[in-house]
This record gives C-alpha cells, sequence and structure tokens, in this order.
C-alpha cells in the first residue's frame, strides 16, 4: 500500500532506495517491484494465503509483506492516502498468552490478568538475589511490577525472555547457549531453573510433544489439527540411500537409519510444542479478520491493508480514526475470547500517517 500518487511521498520512496529494498527514481518506482503496481490503484497488492504456513497462519506473497524487517526506516515508506490515517493494532504477548491460556500456570495466568511483565515476574523468581541487588531508584517493577529500566534487571529479563519465547518455539539447550551466548551446561542449567520455577509450563509442552510422538498430530484451541507423518523405516532408507548417491558417499547403515528416524521424531516434537501456540495465534487473528473485513468497509469506508501473524493494518479516514481502532481492538479480544477463558488477550495500537508499529 506504497501510494505512488501521494503529493510529498517522493521521500518515503527515496527511503526505501536507501534501505535497498525498491528502486525508485524521482519519487517512482522502477525495476521488479513497479511490477506489482495496479494501474488502477496505483498501489502493490500482495496475495494471502490464509492458511500458507504449516502451523496454520497465513502467508503472503507477490510481495511477500509479512518478511519485511521490523525497521522504523521500512515502515514509514508505507503511507495513508490524503485525509486517511494509518491504523496498526496487534495482540500484546499474543503467544505467551496463548501458553498461559493452555498450560494453566497459575503464575502467568495472574501476571497477565493484572498487567504485570511476565519476564520480570520470571526473572524475579529465577534470580532472587541478583534481581534485588540490581534494584534502581524509581524501579517500576518494584512499585507497579511493570517493565523497568534498570540495567541489572534489564540483563536478567532478557535472559527469561529468551527463554519464554525459546520454550514457545520448541528451542533446546543447544540452541539457547547459540542464541544467548553462553556454553550448553549453562543453559542446561538456566532451563533447569526455569523449569523448577514453572513446572506447569514445562508439563505441558512434555505433554504436547509426548502426544504428538504418539498421535502424529496436536490440536488448537480451536481444535484445528496439524498432522505429521510417522517416520517409515523403509522411507527413510530410501531417502538416504538416494542422498549417498547423490552425494557419492557410503550406503546408509542401519544405525545411520535409526538415527535419521530418531533426528525426525525429535523435530516433529519441537513442533507440536510450537504448532498450538502459533495457530492458536492464527485463529485468532483470522477469526477477528473475518468479523471486520466487510464490516469496515461497510460502516466506517475504512479498508483492511496487511496483517503480520498477530498484527492488522487497517487504513481510515481520519476523522473517526480513533473509532475504528476501537473497533478493531475490540474484535481481536473478542476472537481470543472465543477460546481464552483464564486469559484476556490485551492489543497494543497506534494511529499515525503511516505504518509505524
Amino acid at each position: 500500500f506504497i501510494d505512488l500518487e501521494t503529493t510529498g511521498a517522493t521521500a518515503h520512496h527515496d527511503r526505501i532506495t536507501e534501505i535497498g529494498c525498491v528502486e525508485v527514481e524521482h519519487g517512482r518506482m522502477v525495476g521488479e517491484w513497479s511490477t506489482l503496481v495496479n494501474p488502477e490503484t496505483g498501489r502493490i497488492h500482495s496475495r494471502f494465503n490464509q492458511i500458507g504456513a504449516d502451523t496454520g497462519r497465513t502467508s503472503s506473497a507477490g510481495p511477500n509483506m509479512q518478511n519485511l524487517p521490523q525497521d522504523k526506516m521500512v515502515r514509514s515508506c508505507f503511507v495513508a492516502r490524503p485525509g486517511h490515517k494509518i491504523i496498526t493494532i496487534d495482540m500484546a504477548g499474543a503467544e505467551l498468552c496463548i501458553m498461559a491460556e493452555m498450560s494453566g500456570d497459575p503464575i502467568w495466568i495472574k501476571a497477565f490478568n493484572n498487567g504485570w511483565d511476565v519476564h520480570s515476574i520470571g526473572a524475579q523468581l529465577i534470580f532472587p538475589k541478583e534481581w534485588e541487588e540490581a534494584v534502581e531508584p524509581g524501579c517500576q517493577f518494584s512499585t507497579e511490577k511493570h517493565k523497568c529500566d534498570c540495567k541489572g534487571h534489564k540483563k536478567i529479563r532478557n535472559k527469561i525472555k529468551a527463554i519464554n519465547f525459546g520454550l514457545a518455539y520448541g528451542k533446546s539447550a543447544y540452541g539457547f547457549a547459540s542464541d544467548m551466548g553462553i556454553s550448553v551446561p549453562e543453559a542446561e542449567e538456566l532451563i533447569a531453573n526455569y523449569k523448577r520455577k514453572f513446572p506447569v509450563v514445562f508439563r505441558f509442552l512434555e505433554g504436547l510433544e509426548n502426544s504428538a510422538k504418539m498421535t502424529c498430530e496436536s490440536r488448537t484451541m480451536a481444535g484445528r489439527r496439524r498432522q505429521w507423518e510417522r517416520p517409515d523405516f523403509n522411507a527413510v532408507l530410501i531417502d538416504l540411500t538416494n542422498r549417498a548417491v547423490k552425494d557419492e558417499t557410503p550406503p546408509p547403515s542401519h544405525y545411520d537409519v535409526r538415527k535419521e528416524m530418531g533426528k525426525r521424531m525429535a523435530s516433529m516434537g519441537r513442533e507440536a510444542k510450537n504448532a498450538p501456540i502459533q495457530g492458536g495465534n492464527g485463529d485468532i487473528m483470522k477469526a477477528a479478520l473475518g468479523a471486520l473485513w466487510l464490516f469496515l468497509e461497510s460502516t466506517y469506508g475504512a479498508l483492511v491493508l496487511s496483517t503480520v501473524h498477530d498484527e492488522v493494518v487497517i487504513e481510515a479516514r481520519e476523522d473517526n480514526s480513533q473509532v475504528v481502532l476501537e473497533v478493531v481492538r475490540k474484535a481481536i479480544t473478542d476472537a481470543a475470547a472465543e477460546w481464552m477463558k483464564f486469559v484476556r488477550m490485551e492489543t497494543e495500537g497506534a494511529i499515525s500517517t503511516c505504518w509505524s508499529k
């Protein structure tokens, strides 16, 4: 939704040139991206596949609007028409809220429903001594349990944040060690400490993995199912044999086949931890968009421009943009409430002349 006709939009287009996304000459697109501009609207129209990802989330192509850098300069290139505003709204901590709901963890549920910072709560529980020593004057967590600016707290919080999101993606100790720049034993110890403080979350994730290994499927809160094919000895043997022929290496042994089958089962287990969480995210957003799509245009003259997983981008008239923001906010929270009975899904929104969040 880059508007090529907007007066004064050349500066926005020049920014695109700077970041290398699009070739621009005198405020006009040239090269490959120019062929994507609709001659009637003067805009780029991406194609969205409602179940384009294995998890059930949407995908985008022609061009892929969900894979742009999350950079303010990039997003500022996408501008509203004169007299209009861009509304950007997303679910706050969507994946962790869904994990709290599905696991039933009382600590997380209490934190989310009270508006507390769940990463800081975890950091304080797992590193109580270090957390207490790092308190600085004016610490917002100490008074309101909100994210604070204490330097020591930020360092500890980042560790817990990495684990919180890593667990939602089925990450192993090796993955944590690589991402956090620590040794594997240190990562294993950190995960063990986390497990002692949040046993409910761990039992939930382990349950997803074990169930998938038995049934080769997982389900979202809405009941949508993802299935896997159980590794078969003969099929794996054929795959490895073909690979060996291509690479001109010795044929696979019985041990090689069993090892590969183990890898595939482990991969399925990791995906099974994440599929209900990302898939639940997708279910909520698609339910919200289904309610909004025609209603926004017919009632407010607003258009749904794009969606990026747990985020939706709307263009509305300047005079009713605040109303539209509240309508979209309610649609998302109502959609989440269809399946989330213990945790309320909150949203974060912004109104600007461009895609700003």
